[in-house]
């Protein structure tokens, strides 16, 4: 299955994580809209596919456990976001971990149309690299036509996208430490 249709997949999982995420943010003095983020904690990632060699574990930082069984299994976690209507979409940013050499992983903002269930990822971060440090990764620039938020046509969804990744043996590896999407 094409990537983007896979990554649509983790629309019904994380919708049943929906209220996970919290907002923060203030007007700014003379009446005009700061920038303001809604965050996704970890706890709040579930996998994509419901596959049973997918299996989620949640704390301070989300990640899926080695499984014997999922040498060749494609999984992300995925976990909604509640963006107020009419907003602007200004960046996506997320703490990840990477400690594999042949693995990386980068994180999505995807948009899903309500009508015809498509999707499109508005933000995409860099890859991580192996460093066995916590990478801080962000995307400033929106895909053309889809920084206005429209709740009444789309839902909206974080995923962290594995790439290339043997979970067999990964583990905690790989982690997930929280997103943040910025918007005005």
């Amino acid at each position: 299955m094409e990537r983007s249709r896979r990554v649509a997949c983790g629309l019904v999982a994380a919708l049943a994580w929906a209220g996970a995420a919290s907002t923060a943010g203030a007007e700014a003095e003379g009446g005009r809209a700061s920038t303001r983020e809604v965050s996704v904690a970890a706890p709040a990632f579930g996998d994509d596919t419901g596959d049973e060699n997918c299996r989620v574990a949640r704390g301070p930082y989300a990640y899926l456990r080695a499984d014997e069984e999922a040498s060749d299994v494609d999984c992300d976690l995925v976990a909604p976001v509640a963006i107020p209507d009419r907003s602007q979409l200004v960046s996506l940013t997320c703490s990840l971990y990477d400690a594999e050499a042949s693995n990386a992983m980068e994180a999505h903002l995807v948009r899903v149309d309500l009508v015809n269930g498509e999707t499109t990822s508005v933000f995409v971060t860099p890859g991580t690299v192996d460093s066995g440090l916590i990478q801080v990764l962000s995307d400033p620039t929106p895909a053309p036509g889809t920084n206005g938020v429209d709740n009444a046509r789309f839902a909206y969804y974080v995923a962290a996208a594995f790439s290339y990744t043997d979970f067999s043996t990964t583990g905690n590896a790989m982690r997930v430490y929280g997103c943040s999407v910025a918007y005005r």
